[in-house]
């Protein structure tokens, strides 16, 4: 699906760059979107809350497809 959105984008004229939070946790969802050529761009530090009051740090990742 992320390759098809991809290619999507690149074929839009008004598209230049793809963006995307992800937990910083989520090793797999990070290695899979730098297979993807996405670079992480920062850091939300304790940007999102879960019920047990935990919270989350969201890595900003990027890719240009133009």
């Amino acid at each position: 699906m992320l390759a098809a959105l991809l290619d999507w984008a690149k074929e839009n004229p008004l598209i230049e760059k793809v963006c995307l939070e992800v937990v910083a946790d989520n090793t797999d969802a990070i290695r899979l979107y730098q297979k993807f050529g996405f670079v992480e761009e920062g850091v939300k530090k304790k940007a999102a809350k879960i019920d047990d009051g935990t919270y989350w740090d969201l890595i900003l990742m990027a890719r240009f497809v133009k």
